[in-house]
């Protein structure tokens, strides 16, 4: 009795069983396309070469030798049969080859993975089938089917010497010889002519290395002498080339390896170097900019260097350093100059020179100059002793003058001398000197020193004694008056002098000052006496007059001089 809520047990049972029949039948249905196409590939494949191989024979009138085809070879990479046969690369790896097997020709067929490249010649088979640039008359690609281990095979179009072509001869030619040139960015080498007797014609092939590296494989066989390949700068370029003299499709013996023709390609000099010179602690030093040099050449440098303007030292030793110290002393210019040049394992390009970078050391600033001070006459004379300055320096002095009437001058120098003079005439001033010093040479000066300052005042002289004394009196005699000629003061006393005055009526104990007499005046001679009532018939007077000389400007004076005393007046 049937469940109402599923299928029977049989039920399940049949439904299972034809679907794994319906998925058997697809498995195996997928699996025989798969087979298929990889069957059509490799047929695409062999096709494909085949006809690369008749072209080749177009182009050389030779097969290539299974030496230069099969995996066997390490040298045989799938880039340079590919190149050979002027295929890709892809076309070269036939289905289900084992990884990194990239070149499927073999010359043994073991499974559907590989290609079998046979290939012989009737004339020189030893050539075709050991030599990697041996050619042949004839040969036989084959691949197996898959999943019938059917080998299919195609047979070359044409038959080489077999077919009755004509017959290379049988003595290879003299080595061709080679001379190597530089066109442009290429590296040229030429080899000379190849004689062959007509109908026969020369044929070249080409191998090269790079400095000391592995010879290339020889290039195909063709009529062009010239072979050329790109330069790099500082690479040395070595070659070697064979000829042979060809019948039409028929390849002639191989001559013998000419001898190595090398040639190096140059190098251009580098941009100038650069060079910065500075104070590293108490060592100057010259640091020279990395120049660029092309690969695989690197630079290298020489340094060379002078103090002030001596003589330059030869350059340094060629290296890879491009630093140079010495120890520092003040005052002392450093210049340094570099060359740069760039070299190759073979070569070495021209020498480029760099400007000249320097370096100053600074001298430092002496102590203040130790001054003094003398005079004679009006002739003032600041002197002071040298000061110390570093070894290769001088000591230069400047000095600047004030005056208290008003007066500074500008600084005044720089020299040598170690004293300087001031014409002091002009009493009661106050003549100053500040002196500074700093050491030199052609390449720097220090800073100035702190001033030492000395100065000198210019006395006043005391003025001498007034003469000339007259007396006068009034008519109504009240008014008695002395006059006198006063003395001179020196240069800068703006005032004759300053005077007082004493007078007695003839007691030679009784001196008398006058009234406000006493003090600063401009010039003047006179002294009165002025009394309430006429004075008496008989009084006797006179006056005596001592006289200072004074600089208003500043307000020193003289010592008193020497006292005049008039003659004795005696009122009628």
């Amino acid at each position: 009795m049937r469940s109402k809520s599923g299928f029977t047990i049989v039920e399940l049972v049949v439904i299972i069983t034809v679907i794994g029949i319906l998925s058997a039948i697809t498995i195996v249905g997928m699996t025989v396309y798969q087979v298929g196409a990889r069957n059509s590939d490799r047929a695409s494949k062999v096709a494909v070469l085949s006809e690369s191989l008749e072209k080749y024979y177009d182009k050389n009138g030779e097969y290539p030798s299974p030496r230069s085809l099969t995996n066997n070879y390490v040298d045989n990479s799938a880039q340079f049969v590919a190149q050979k046969l002027s295929v890709d690369t892809d076309i070269l790896r036939m289905p289900m080859a084992q990884p990194g097997v990239e070149n499927s020709f073999v010359d043994t067929l073991a499974s559907e993975d590989a290609i079998l490249y046979i290939a012989k010649s009737d004339v020189n088979n030893t050539s075709c089938q050991t030599k990697k640039d041996g050619g042949c008359d004839e040969y036989t690609l084959s691949y197996k089917e898959e999943g019938s281990d059917t080998v299919i095979s195609i047979e070359s179009r044409k038959k080489g010497r077999s077919a009755g072509l004509p017959t290379a001869p049988d003595e290879a030619p003299p080595a061709p010889e080679l001379s190597a040139g530089l066109e442009g960015s290429s590296v040229v080498v030429e080899s000379s002519e190849t004689l062959c007797e007509a109908p026969l014609q020369p044929k070249y092939a080409f191998q090269h290395k790079i400095n000391t590296g592995a010879w290339s494989s020889f290039s195909a066989w063709g009529t062009a002498v010239k072979y050329s390949i790109p330069g790099t700068a500082g690479n040395t370029y070595y070659f070697k080339a064979v000829a042979r003299c060809d019948n039409g499709p028929a390849p002639g013996p191989v001559s013998a390896e000419s001898a190595e023709e090398s040639i190096v390609f140059p190098v251009g000099a580098p941009a100038a170097p650069v060079t910065s010179v500075a104070l590293s602690g108490s060592n100057v030093v010259a640091t020279v900019a990395v120049v660029s040099c092309p690969a695989p050449t690197t630079p290298q440098y020489a340094i060379r260097s002078r103090l002030n303007t001596a003589t330059w030292s030869a350059y340094s030793a060629w290296s890879t350093t491009r630093t140079a110290s010495q120890a520092v002393n003040q005052g002392v210019k450093y210049a340094y100059q570099a060359q740069a040049r760039c070299v190759g394992t073979s070569t070495t390009s021209a020498a480029a020179t760099g400007t000249e970078a320097s370096y100053v050391h600074p001298i430092s600033t002496p102590a203040a100059p130790s001054v003094s001070i003398s005079t004679s006459g009006t002739l003032t004379t600041w002197s002071w002793p040298a000061v110390s300055c570093p070894a290769g320096s001088t000591p230069r002095y400047q000095y600047q003058s004030t005056a208290d009437w008003g007066y500074t001058s500008s600084w005044i120098g720089p020299s040598t001398a170690l004293l300087n003079n001031w014409t002091t005439t002009n009493q009661g001033y106050e003549y100053t000197r500040s002196i500074q010093a700093h050491c030199y040479n052609v390449n720097t000066t220090s800073a100035w020193s702190a001033s030492s300052t000395r100065s000198y005042i210019r006395p006043i002289a005391a003025p001498g004694a007034a003469t000339g004394f007259v007396s006068s009196m009034s008519s109504d005699k009240r008014v008695l008056t002395w006059t006198w000629t006063a003395p001179t003061c020196g240069p800068g006393t703006v005032y004759n002098g300053i005077h007082k005055y004493h007078w007695n009526e003839g007691k030679a104990d009784e001196w008398h000052p006058a009234p406000g007499a006493q003090g600063y005046y401009a010039p003047k001679a006179e002294f009165k006496v002025v009394g309430g009532v006429p004075h008496s018939s008989g009084t006797r007077m006179r006056v005596s007059v001592p006289y200072a000389c004074v600089n208003a400007a500043t307000g020193r004076s003289s010592a008193w001089g020497p006292e005049a005393t008039s003659g004795t007046y005696v009122s009628p």
